[in-house]
């Protein structure tokens, strides 16, 4: 062949063992059987997910004369009572049928009577590559007969064990970009979502928000896929109020990179995070429901979010995590680690126990959140990862404290709405019913003098708001309803500062006195016109009504918030 065939086969299709072991990977997501070669012996090996009373039959009959064998991870045969450190096989006899299969591989307290074997390096690339495909991980395998496989049509793809390892760990070295654009989302951020594939098929993604600055160290999430909790708003877990915070932290430290892994249910895939789901349910934590199922309890390979960070050019970070492990992957591979923002999602009735499981057995840093599960996060720690490490200075990454406001806000903001809820039923009443002068007029010096002050405070208030500015509204939350939110509070501010005025410039057009709390007259700030008094009042009652209509949406739109959502926007105003 022209050019030389070797070499534009090796870029088209990449190396002979590169493509057999993805081929081999393809077989066992199809639920096809795959021929491995170890140095010991070659096996036939059969996914065990979805087999049923044809599909072990017709793996039988291939074996046969040989009786098919189940092997098994160490961590399910330690979870069925034996003590090994390495996958084992289990030969199954004749009476053993599909549904026993299933349920010594996922089944939890399944009591069986039999001798575990030893296995060589086919059987154990077998459960790597049935784990690679997020698969049961449990194999079928039976001694390959060359003659009764070649005359199989179609033929059954035939790969090295060597290379099920190489491919594996070789993934994160064939990440390629494979497009990227500019998405606006819901909180108003403006991100660049940028798409990488690897040779898994996987598309991992990096969220880009805001412009970060990649001289300094660049804070960084590192997200696994959870389709539940992101999509869903699972209540299982942590994940979806995570990244919502994450999204609202980077918006703060104006710039950062989400890495969006497709590593659902902690690398086990999104239908043994059912299983796992399952299994807990019947009263495993987390951690013993993975193992149970035969998997590590965390099965995440930060290798990928390592070349995508390279390839970002993103080699110093600030890690958005309570997960020392990620920590320590990325140290280990050459990422400079400057500092760690904890990222503790509110606990509730159902995400209790998981949390709690992940702090004492996972290490994850939720000590805070299970020792006061209704209080948010305090603020963002900075913290070295070990003896030596760099701390984050306050001027390389914004310190973001918890999503809540200050104690001075909320004194501000319940006084007022102390002050004005009680002058808004007088002046009602007073507009509406003739009450008789010996009940008007101390009635009409409270209403006044509640006005003055509540103009003071509000002018305070927004004095302090301008140099204090809210924390930002949860990233979710739908443009138009963040809209009416900044409507409301700049709307009430306005008419909270501007009614006063106006009923002081129509009580001094009147020429009525403004007695303060029977201590002394406020000064007249406008001449005596009668007429020009009376349409002011419209004004004012008018006014009156429109701060009336706000507080209601003000109210029902923080309960709605509180009872229906259950986010956090009304608790930071009562507890920060």
């Amino acid at each position: 062949m022209p050019n030389g065939g070797g070499y534009v086969n090796s870029i088209l299709c990449g190396t002979p063992e590169q493509v057999d072991a993805s081929r081999a990977l393809a077989e066992f997501r199809s639920g096809r059987p795959a021929i491995i070669a170890g140095a010991d012996k070659t096996l036939l090996c059969l996914p065990v997910e979805g087999l049923n009373k044809n599909r072990l039959a017709a793996f039988r009959a291939l074996a046969a004369p040989m009786m098919p064998r189940l092997v098994l991870t160490s961590r399910r045969a330690r979870s069925l009572g034996i003590d090994t450190s390495e996958p084992v096989a289990v030969e199954l006899c004749d009476e053993v049928d599909a549904r026993t299969v299933l349920a010594l591989v996922a089944e939890n307290g399944t009591y069986f009577e039999f001798v575990p074997e030893p296995v060589g390096a086919a059987a154990a690339a077998a459960i790597d590559l049935v784990k690679l495909a997020k698969l049961l991980p449990a194999v079928l395998v039976a001694d390959a007969d060359p003659a009764v496989t070649a005359a199989l049509s179609p033929r059954i793809i035939t790969v090295d064990a060597k290379a099920v390892a190489r491919f594996g760990k070789g993934a994160m070295q064939s990440l390629t970009i494979a497009g990227e654009a500019h998405v606006p989302l819901s909180s108003g951020v403006r991100a660049r979502f940028v798409v990488f594939r690897d040779s898994f098929g996987d598309d991992p993604v990096a969220v880009i928000v805001g412009t970060p600055d990649l001289s300094k160290p660049v804070p960084v999430r590192i997200h696994s896929a959870c389709l539940t909790g992101d999509v869903f708003g699972s209540r299982r877990c942590d994940c979806g109020d995570q990244l919502r915070l994450a999204l609202a932290r980077l918006q703060q430290a104006e710039g950062g990179i989400i890495l969006y892994l497709a590593q659902e249910g902690r690398g086990v895939g999104l239908a043994n995070k059912m299983r796992t789901y399952k299994l807990q349910d019947a009263g495993l934590d987390t951690v013993d429901a993975n193992t149970t199922l035969g998997f590590d309890d965390d099965e995440r390979d930060y290798g990928v979010a390592v070349r995508m960070l390279q390839m970002l050019r993103a080699t110093r970070v600030v890690l958005l995590t309570n997960n020392p492990a990620k920590l320590d992957s990325l140290a280990k591979a050459g990422i400079e680690i400057s500092g760690r923002m904890p990222l503790e999602a509110p606990v509730n009735a159902h995400n209790r126990r998981y949390l709690k499981a992940k702090a004492a057995r996972a290490g994850h840093h939720l000590g805070g959140v299970i020792a006061a599960p209704t209080e948010p996060p305090e603020s963002v720690e900075m913290s070295g990862l070990e003896s030596g490490a760099v701390h984050l200075k306050a001027r390389d990454v914004p310190a973001v404290k918890a999503q809540g406001y200050s104690p001075a806000t909320r004194a501000l903001h319940w006084l007022t709405a102390a002050l004005v809820l009680t002058m808004l039923p007088i002046g009602i009443s007073m507009a509406t019913f003739d009450l008789g002068a010996a009940v008007e007029a101390p009635m009409y010096h409270i209403h006044r003098s509640i006005g003055a002050v509540v103009l003071t405070l509000t002018v305070l208030h927004l004095i302090y708001r301008l140099g204090h500015p809210a924390p930002p509204l949860p990233a979710q939350m739908p443009a138009w309803q963040r809209f009416t939110a900044h409507f409301t509070h700049w709307a009430l501010y306005a008419l909270l500062i501007v009614q006063p005025i106006v009923g002081w410039i129509a009580t001094s057009a009147y020429r009525a006195p403004v007695l303060f709390f029977w201590l002394f007259d406020l000064p007249p700030i406008w001449r005596e016109h009668r007429p020009f008094s009376e349409a002011m009042f419209v004004v004012y009652l008018s006014m009156g009504i429109f701060i009336a209509t706000l507080i209601s949406i003000h109210v029902a739109a923080a309960l709605y918030h509180h009872f229906i959502l259950r986010d956090r926007v009304l608790q930071r105003m009562v507890s920060g």
